[in-house]
């Protein structure tokens, strides 16, 4: 069986983060959300310290380093109020971890419609991901396929691929990660066959990615693969591999054309793309 690392305290902690989103909303500032939670981290008698500054841990390395809140003296709690969870946060809570040796980090982003706390293991301790719940292991090992970007009115992603094809698969998953669909689980799966013609190779992107947009509202699909049968310059024919949607995180409008650039760097292909929500 794989290792959970705290599951009592990890446990008790999402069930206040759930009660003070259910309470307070998507809308209010860090402070408010710290606040709220301080007062339930006290009621619930969990000893916790906040603006915890690491230096006190190692003052030679990590001074000036203040996390939200160290829970126990085994979990780092930090809180967001932002549109998007990013590899930035990630990378910070990983130089947390590692710079003081403690095993388990967790980001709580209380914009999101659904609350969905991150659990981070401390890759320095913990190569093998072996924590079950550690969303390292399934949203930040895409950091290689895509990255989301922070964007002040719409949605917007980074994406690469080794090859064109694998650029536009990334393309697709990197859109319903961003827009945080979620999957029915352990349901069939469906095939869907799609023929796309385009007059150059970016209009192929976007005309791809609104393709599939139409098939999720239509067909209520979330695709997770794309086997192209055919693929040149302006034109694609591929078989879909999709799941029924559960629930629709960020609707999305359509895909546009802002700044929209395919470029070829060092043997892989990136491009980034602005969503209209």
């Amino acid at each position: 069986m794989k290792k959970i690392l705290y599951p009592e305290l990890s446990y008790k902690l999402t069930a206040l983060c759930f009660k003070v989103h259910k309470e307070l909303g998507r809308f209010c500032r860090e402070k408010q959300y710290n606040d709220r939670l301080e007062q339930l981290l006290k009621e619930s008698s969990i000893l916790y310290q906040r603006e915890y500054d690491l230096g006190n841990l190692d003052s030679k390395n990590l001074k000036g380093n203040k996390v939200d809140f160290l829970i126990e003296n085994k979990i780092i709690l930090e809180v967001k109020a932002k549109k998007f969870i990013t590899k930035e946060d990630y990378n910070q809570m990983q130089r947390y971890l590692q710079s003081s040796d403690l095993k388990l980090g967790i980001i709580v982003n209380f914009r999101n419609t659904y609350l969905k706390p991150k659990r981070i293991l401390n890759t320095k301790l913990y190569s093998d991901n072996s924590d079950v719940n550690s969303d390292y292991s399934n949203r930040f090992s895409n950091s290689d396929r895509f990255e989301i970007l922070e964007h002040k009115a719409d949605l917007k992603i980074r994406v690469f691929g080794k090859t064109k094809e694998k650029l536009f698969e990334n393309a697709m998953v990197g859109m319903f990660e961003a827009a945080k669909y979620e999957k029915e689980i352990k349901s069939q799966k469906s095939k869907v066959k799609i023929k796309i013609k385009s007059i150059d190779f970016v209009s192929l992107l976007v005309d791809f990615l609104s393709e599939i947009l139409y098939l999720v509202e239509t067909k209520k699909l979330v695709f997770e693969k794309v086997e192209f049968k055919k693929f040149t310059e302006n034109e694609i024919e591929a078989i879909l591999t999709g799941i029924p949607l559960k629930r629709m995180g960020v609707y999305i409008k359509g895909v546009t054309y802002h700044g929209l650039k395919i470029l070829q760097k060092k043997g892989t292909f990136e491009a980034e793309i602005l969503f209209d929500i």
